[in-house]
């Protein structure tokens, strides 16, 4: 579970606690637990600076292994707006061990939405993105 530490403008930190049942059969954790981690906490500094109620879809996201995440440890996660337009923002993530060594790096690129209530359910693709980015 996610534990929010700290809020900045552009920024907040998390911790996190690596679990046994995170590991794949090689004892790695999971992409796609790493992946939907990146995705909270980035969304977690864009709302610093777009509000609570920020809506998107990722267009791009990457993790990037650097060391082994430890079982039973806590990890210490930053994630910081890095650039933020009307239409996108980009956000990085860092997962630090409790010694500040670097052992993972994310990053996502959102198209924001309009809030849920002022999006229409016209037209014929069904798509939420405009047809031009």
């Amino acid at each position: 579970m996610l534990k929010l530490i700290s809020v900045h403008p552009s920024k907040a930190c998390y911790e996190f606690e690596i679990r046994q049942e995170f590991l794949t059969p090689y004892s790695q954790v999971q992409s796609g637990l790493l992946i939907t981690v990146i995705d909270a906490v980035t969304f977690g500094a864009a709302s610093t600076l777009f509000g609570a109620e920020v809506h998107g879809v990722s267009l791009e996201m990457s993790v990037k292994r650097l060391k082994d995440l430890p079982v039973g440890q806590k990890i210490y996660i930053t994630a910081q707006a890095t650039r933020a337009s009307p239409k996108f923002f980009d956000c990085s993530a860092e997962f630090k061990d409790e010694d500040g060594i670097l052992l993972a790096r994310g990053d996502q690129m959102v198209y924001l939405l309009p809030p849920i209530s002022s999006q229409t359910t016209k037209g014929t693709s069904g798509s939420i993105l405009p047809s031009k980015l």
